[in-house]
């Protein structure tokens, strides 16, 4: 089993180049490498990312990122997301083997929570405190059994519509699921609450080597803020209520632990319901 997989944390002149790269017993070895790169320079550029025992189990063979063009792939997973949203965490770590598994391709959506729990009236300090306290409890069940740095912020929950702005501003690097990547990094596992505010956003996005100037501009935009308005509006039109939600054809699975579903539908093209 290799170590660790190449992706997708790499610069933006490695996109849309067909490559993978492992590493066996703590050894880069290239495979199609990337503009000549060596499997050395590779490493040193922190360019990999470790493969989980968990995540083994759960994808059995995918240990390399699938490497066919778009028009090759077979289906489109859209993903529901808000960073503020604990099951998205898993979610998106979960899923993303298991895309690569079945050369699929994860389509982030925004989807506001705040904006839809306001809608709904609901308020998460509202919950009971024993189901909170047993939800913490469950949370750190996941991450010990996935193998996840998972930990609860000491400021939760926060702001999340200028972080959906800003994944909707890293489309035009291309880098929309870099950025998701570290966000779900610097909040969930490393208690890095500044990516709520713009500052802090920047400060992201540059470590992406996304330049502040017009990163800034695309973040405060009127069409950015529009948009994560209207994916949020258009999830909830087709009967998204809660993130994270994954949506396969017209197939709605909701939560973190649906996982089982979903590689059952990318595997057999459809959705795995009861004869009756």
């Amino acid at each position: 089993n290799p170590d660790f997989i190449l992706g997708p944390h790499h610069p933006p002149n490695f996109i849309n180049q067909p490559f993978a790269a492992v590493v066996y017993a703590g050894r880069p070895t290239s495979i199609n490498s990337p503009n000549g790169l060596a499997p050395e320079t590779i490493h040193a550029q922190g360019l990999l990312i470790p493969i989980k025992k968990a995540d083994r189990d759960l994808t059995q063979k995918a240990v390399m990122l699938d490497a066919k063009n778009d028009s090759e792939r077979n289906m489109d997973i859209e993903f529901h997301w808000d960073p503020g949203s604990t099951n998205t965490y898993f979610a998106w770590h979960l899923l993303k083997p298991i895309a690569r598994n079945y050369g699929a391709r994860i389509r982030p959506h925004c989807f506001n929570l705040g904006y839809v729990f306001r809608q709904n009236r609901y308020a998460l300090t509202d919950e009971p405190i024993a189901k909170m306290r047993n939800r913490k409890r469950d949370l750190m069940r996941w991450a010990a059994h996935y193998e996840r740095p998972f930990r609860i912020p000491d400021r939760f929950p926060i702001k999340t519509s200028r972080i959906l702005r800003a994944a909707v501003a890293m489309r035009a690097w291309n880098q929309e699921a870099a950025f998701i990547d570290a966000v779900m990094t610097q909040y969930w596992e490393q208690n890095n609450d500044s990516i709520a505010e713009d500052d802090g956003l920047v400060a992201l996005a540059q470590q992406l080597l996304i330049p502040e100037t017009p990163f800034r501009a695309a973040l405060t935009a009127d069409e950015t803020g529009q948009t994560v308005v209207n994916e949020t509006q258009s999830g909830l039109d087709r009967g998204v209520f809660g993130a994270p939600t994954i949506v396969i054809e017209d197939e709605i699975y909701w939560g973190k632990d649906r996982m089982e579903f979903i590689a059952w539908h990318l595997k057999t093209g459809q959705s795995q319901l009861a004869s009756n």
